[in-house]
């Protein structure tokens, strides 16, 4: 009985301990460097953990990794924007970083031209 005991203590506080473990989140918002208007489904990867992720329709993104390391790295990708290259950050759990996007000024301006169709007789 009293090892029964024992082994139910010993379970239980490891149960309280891993409960009381707090998830650490990497998070942060994409906007336009000229309007700062928010870029959504920007393209987020933190290449040390495998893993890319979206900005959201307010241009906010969150990661909340199963292990957490020391260091990471954050590239963000966005159609007609340079990339970002950040490596070696630390894990900012007070507040979400603004991050900056600036057009690509050489991007191709594209024009449509109508098609015209030439009637055969």
């Amino acid at each position: 009985m009293r090892k029964t005991i024992v082994i139910f203590f010993v379970f239980f506080s490891w149960n309280v301990f891993c409960q009381e473990s707090k998830t650490v989140c990497i998070s942060g918002l994409v906007v336009d460097s000229l309007t700062q208007k928010p870029l959504y489904y920007a393209t987020v990867c933190f290449p040390e953990y495998d893993h890319c992720c979206f900005t959201d329709n307010k241009g906010y993104f969150i990661f909340c990794p199963d292990t957490i390391k020391n260091n990471y790295s954050l590239i963000i990708k966005y159609v007609g924007y340079q990339t970002i290259n950040m490596p070696h950050l630390n894990i900012n759990v007070e507040n979400p970083i603004t991050y900056k996007l600036k057009p690509n000024i050489n991007t191709i301006d594209t024009t449509i031209h109508p098609i015209i169709k030439h009637r055969h007789n």
